[in-house]
């Protein structure tokens, strides 16, 4: 994925994807971590330390908190918790080009 890679890439440099403070840049790519984590398809970036290191420090942020998971329902975790794994349909597909 683009997102991840260039995740990857903009930390290797700074903390943050915009430099060293937090910023729009990060709030913007942790809505789309957030789905992808919550649609079981972190693995995505297991293979992408730099992507990883920087959701962990997005995850531990009061704010991340406060926004996210205090936010989502019950029967919205439920249901999460019940969808299969997709990893074997969806991997195939990020390997081509």
């Amino acid at each position: 994925m683009k997102l991840i890679k260039w995740i990857s890439e903009s930390v290797e440099r700074e903390p943050w994807l915009a430099g060293t403070d937090f910023s729009l840049a990060d709030i913007s790519a942790t809505a789309y971590m957030v789905r992808l984590e919550m649609l079981k398809l972190a693995r995505m970036w297991d293979h992408k330390p730099g992507a990883a290191q920087w959701w962990e420090r997005v995850k531990s942020r009061p704010s991340y908190k406060t926004v996210t998971t205090d936010r989502l329902r019950a029967e919205d975790l439920a249901r999460n918790e019940k969808m299969a794994d997709p990893w074997a349909d969806v991997s195939p597909q990020l390997d081509q080009p």
